[in-house]
């Protein structure tokens, strides 16, 4: 054999696997981008009321008030009074499953729109 018949690198099969590529690429892309999520965003005059559930250590506030018992039926209750949103801001030494359990419980008292307030952390000086 001649090693001059071997001398270049045959990039056909190489070619085939980029095209082959692109167009999985492209058509995930579109399959994606049709399939994504609805985002209900909040409009200026909304009429219902805006609800804050502060979830510390200490106990649950909703709007400042102290929730003593059961917490499902005073969300429920402020719920029933016209209020559609709720917005949870939780303390940030707390776990993530309190805010995740504190969401499901707004869920069941009927809020569909929640929100979560975060707390920068404390800026110490140096």
């Amino acid at each position: 054999m001649d090693d001059a018949e071997f001398s270049s690198i045959n990039i056909t099969p190489l070619v085939d696997i980029v095209l082959v590529l692109l167009i999985a690429a492209l058509t995930g892309a579109t399959i994606v981008a049709h399939h994504a999520l609805a985002f209900d965003a909040p409009t200026g005059g909304g009429a219902g009321q805006v609800l804050v559930l502060d979830v510390a250590s200490d106990g649950l506030r909703l709007d400042g008030v102290l929730v003593e018992g059961d917490v499902l039926a005073a969300l429920t209750r402020a719920r029933a009074t016209g209020a559609d949103a709720l917005l949870l801001r939780v303390e940030p030494t707390l776990d993530l499953g309190v805010a995740v359990r504190a969401a499901d419980v707004a869920t069941a008292a009927g809020f569909h729109r929640l929100g979560m307030i975060s707390r920068p952390p404390a800026m110490t000086p140096r």
